[in-house]
């Protein structure tokens, strides 16, 4: 016999009790998270620092971007029975909001700490492409490597100096992301 599985809905999730930690809702099924590790929350800022940066040179250009505000640690609600917090996030330009941002951001990136699992991972990844993400970021600190992902495209990894289709003309260096 599996495992019993208690699904909740948007609502019943908003009424949860505050608590330590994050939580995040996937089709239905609660996620809690422990707070993350010094280590992460660097490397999610150095991200977040990159991304406002290119954001500033590309407007400062004249560049029509597709993109609206970076952020760090913001939730989305993505369907009915989802609400998930990537790390670091771009919207999209105009995203719909109302109590939360609506729909997934134009990029969500993924920090994979040891309290996530591949399977919670790739649902996450799915969860935001199926919203409507041009581009999902999962990055594995450990092992040094990000892998991007964009729908129906094949996933792609890299490790060091990468670029993004999201952000054309700005390399990131994921050592120097990592080494905060």
């Amino acid at each position: 016999m599996g495992a019993v599985r208690t699904l909740l809905t948007f609502e019943q999730f908003e009424q949860l009790p505050d608590k330590d930690g994050r939580r995040e809702l996937l089709e239905g099924e609660l996620i809690e998270l422990p707070p993350p590790f010094i280590e992460h929350d660097e490397g999610a800022h150095q991200l977040l620092y990159c991304f406002n940066a290119a954001l500033k040179q590309f407007r400062a250009q004249g560049r029509d971007v597709p993109l609206g505000k970076a952020y760090l640690g913001v939730g989305y609600r993505l369907a009915t029975r989802s609400y998930l917090i990537p790390d670091v996030s771009i919207s999209h330009a105009n995203q719909p909001r109302g109590r939360y941002l609506e729909g997934s951001p134009a990029l969500a990136v993924e920090v994979v700490s040891e309290s996530n699992t591949a399977g919670e991972m790739s649902r996450k990844v799915q969860a935001y492409l199926a919203g409507g993400a041009r581009e999902v970021w999962v990055i594995y600190p450990d092992e040094r490597l990000i892998w991007i992902h964009q729908p129906s495209q094949p996933p792609q990894a890299y490790s060091g100096l990468f670029q993004s289709d999201l952000l054309p003309g700005i390399e990131i260096d994921l050592d120097e992301i990592l080494a905060a």
